[in-house]
């Protein structure tokens, strides 16, 4: 129960620093990944968070998401495991992508409707990897919607003995 809310802490300063100045700092990044490794029940558990580590930093190259998003999804993974840590960062999209939709309506029927037509004239594999400008596109601090996720799935990690 204590790791958990040291990991909620964590996330929340995330959120906050995400939300004030568009950037999470990497001492709180470092702080939380030294306390996930140190709470490890033995050196294999270890070398599974470290290899979680570094395929996080090798997907985290293909620009999908900000680096400190990456970075903190690297704190959470050594806290819950890779597999709860991917069930988070899915719940935090979803519900970003409902914040968008909400709060941009016109941005993001323009969205869906090139993505759409992208889709039917290159294919699901001809649009991987062109990264199309669709257009201006606003950037969200996504922390806040990584400690909401967290908040709600803590109650599952809860039940799982964390």
């Amino acid at each position: 129960m204590f790791k958990l809310m040291l990991l909620l802490a964590i996330t929340w300063c995330a959120a906050y620093s995400d939300i004030q100045w568009k950037r999470i700092p990497n001492e709180l990044i470092l702080f939380g990944i030294s306390l996930g490794l140190l709470y490890s029940n033995s050196l294999k558990e270890v070398g599974f968070k470290v290899l979680a580590i570094l395929f996080l930093f090798f997907f985290g190259m293909l620009g999908l998401m900000g680096y400190g998003d990456i970075k903190l999804w690297m704190v959470i993974s050594c806290f819950v495991g890779f597999k709860n840590s991917c069930y988070i960062i899915v719940i935090a999209a979803i519900l970003l992508i409902f914040y968008a939709a909400i709060t941009s309506w016109n941005e993001t029927k323009n969205i869906v409707k090139i993505t759409v037509f992208n889709v039917t004239q290159r294919g699901i594999i001809g649009c991987l990897g062109n990264k199309t400008k669709i257009v201006n596109q606003k950037a969200y601090a996504f922390a806040p919607f990584v400690f909401t996720s967290l908040t709600i799935i803590s109650f599952y990690l809860i039940e799982g003995g964390i």
